[in-house]
């Protein structure tokens, strides 16, 4: 599964940025930092943090931090602190699709339903 980086040599800014070219069956590497994203994800994938405690996705609480919107999407996320996510349902993680793989601090501060 090849590791996706934006123009071929360059990482990517955000990780929303990673995840527009990607495709199905492809690995994002987080690097560590705190991102402050909400993102969307509709093919399978492989989110891969640098570590559970450097490596944070920050909802903001405008909305759901992760949402997996295909319902044939298998996305592992590992690695990573999901925190900050305000939905009535899936403030952390919506999930339409299969969570494959789910390793990563406990998310925090997020909304009912999280």
């Amino acid at each position: 599964m090849p590791i996706l980086r934006c123009d071929g040599t360059t990482a990517c800014k955000t990780i929303g940025h990673a995840i527009s070219p990607a495709h199905s069956g492809d690995s994002i590497m987080v690097a560590t930092a705190t991102y402050s994203e909400n993102l969307t994800i509709a093919v399978s994938l492989n989110v891969i943090g640098a570590g559970a405690t450097t490596t944070i996705i920050d909802g903001g609480a405008v909305g759901t931090v992760v949402t997996i919107s295909d319902a044939s999407a298998t996305v592992t996320l590992s690695k990573l602190t999901i925190q900050n996510g305000s939905a009535q349902y899936g403030g952390g993680i919506n999930d339409r699709g299969e969570i494959a793989g789910w390793s990563y601090d406990p998310s925090t501060g997020n909304g009912p339903g999280s």
